[in-house]
């Protein structure tokens, strides 16, 4: 049996919070979790101000049923098949969703915003560490770095860009331990991360993503 892999156009789906416009200060490329949906996380961006925040959420490209075979639709950014095609696709799907919402006369204006939830945090980092957008801040919210991004990429994305992760002191997927591990693997290898914790488990809760771009928008 020979296996065959070719190139076909398919179509993607986001969502946007309002047109990008010269009053937004930052412009957010929002990527959801394992079984979630976009709209879930551009619910999620309500809380912040949207004359100051563009908020772009792009749909993971693997769709399913969240219980069996019907129901709610939701979905993945990816799996172990075909690895590494599903992260270029994905990739590209972002440059062009950030493309189609950012006009040439307004894409430099403001401080963009790469950022995850769980399944999502390796989406963000990937696309982040390769993308020619300027990225200014790369945030993982109950999540760490893609694993595989090089590390002489990592290094050339922080000569302009910050990290930030945010975690939930009750989130079941994370413990102390795990992030007493993430900071001296961080800091072994030389990269700066910026930790933000806040009461809560798994989930962008509100009040701390208002604090989190507070304290970005503070510098």
């Amino acid at each position: 049996m020979k296996e065959h892999r070719i190139r076909i156009e398919r179509i993607a789906r986001f969502y946007e919070n309002q047109a990008l416009n010269t009053q937004h200060e930052f412009s957010w490329m929002a990527c959801h979790g394992y079984a979630h949906t976009a709209k879930a996380i551009q619910s999620a961006f309500e809380v912040l101000n949207p004359s100051v925040h563009h908020v772009v959420a792009p749909e993971g490209l693997s769709r399913f049923y969240r219980k069996g075979f019907y129901g709610e639709v939701v979905s993945s950014w990816m799996t172990k098949a075909l690895r590494e095609e599903e992260i270029q696709d994905y990739t590209q799907f972002l440059d062009q969703a950030y493309a189609n919402t950012h006009p040439d006369t307004l894409a430099n204006d403001r401080v963009n915003v790469a950022f995850g939830f769980s399944q999502g945090c390796a989406t963000a980092s990937r696309w982040a560490c390769h993308t020619n957008v300027p990225i200014q801040h790369l945030v993982l919210w109950g999540g760490t770095l893609a694993h595989d991004i090089p590390l002489e990429r990592l290094h050339f994305f922080l000569d302009r860009a910050e990290i930030h992760i945010v975690m939930g002191d009750q989130d079941p997927f994370i413990n102390a331990e795990h992030i007493a591990q993430q900071k001296a693997d961080f800091t072994a290898k030389n990269i700066a991360v910026t930790f933000h914790h806040f009461e809560g488990g798994h989930v962008v809760d509100g009040d701390a993503l208002k604090l989190l771009a507070t304290h970005l928008r503070k510098g």
